[in-house]
């Protein structure tokens, strides 16, 4: 299965109407120049759809110069695909030092991840696992907080699963999308 484009988006609404036209001639450009980042417009509000937390960060933090007071923003939320429901799941690859084994695996863990394998070398490990996009959120962001010297996270589309039917997809506004 292809990579989708977009597998989060965040909506940004803009307070007042003047900033509209400030919008379209100096925001847009900026945050259009974003890799892997996709704007939609409509009225005072945006929806920036992107691969990644970081990405959307980022097309956040671009906003905020051209906007410092007039923002408000809204958490990221997964674009799921319909008919049936399905959620992405994600391929998790963590580098870090063999003595923060246990603490990543419990994070992971915590997150719903299934582990896939492990490489363990003298002064390096490997984690590789599967998670669902929804449950992996906020995790790029902690990471860069607490992340030590020579570690590091990865997050690739791996596929997307059916949703149990019982399990609702998380609450908040989300988008759907055709297969």
């Amino acid at each position: 299965m292809p990579k989708p484009r977009h597998l989060l988006q965040q909506r940004v609404h803009i307070k007042t109407a003047p900033d509209c036209a400030r919008l379209a001639r100096c925001a847009l450009p900026t945050i259009r120049a974003i890799d892997g980042l996709d704007v939609e417009v409509g009225g005072q509000d945006l929806l920036l759809l992107g691969e990644d937390e970081l990405t959307l960060a980022e097309g956040v933090a671009r906003l905020r110069r051209v906007f410092p007071d007039t923002l408000e923003v809204g958490e990221p939320t997964v674009v799921y695909q319909r008919d049936p429901l399905r959620e992405p799941i994600m391929r998790v690859t963590v580098t870090t030092s063999p003595s923060r084994e246990d603490e990543i695996r419990a994070c992971l863990r915590a997150r719903a991840a299934q582990f896939v394998a492990s490489a363990r070398g003298r002064d390096e490990l490997r984690i590789h696992a599967l998670a669902p996009l929804s449950r992996l959120l906020g995790c790029q962001q902690q990471w860069r907080r607490t992340a030590r010297s020579g570690e590091t996270l990865r997050l690739e589309f791996s596929h997307f699963q059916t949703v149990d039917a019982g399990r609702a997809p998380p609450l908040g506004p989300w988008r759907e999308r055709s297969a």
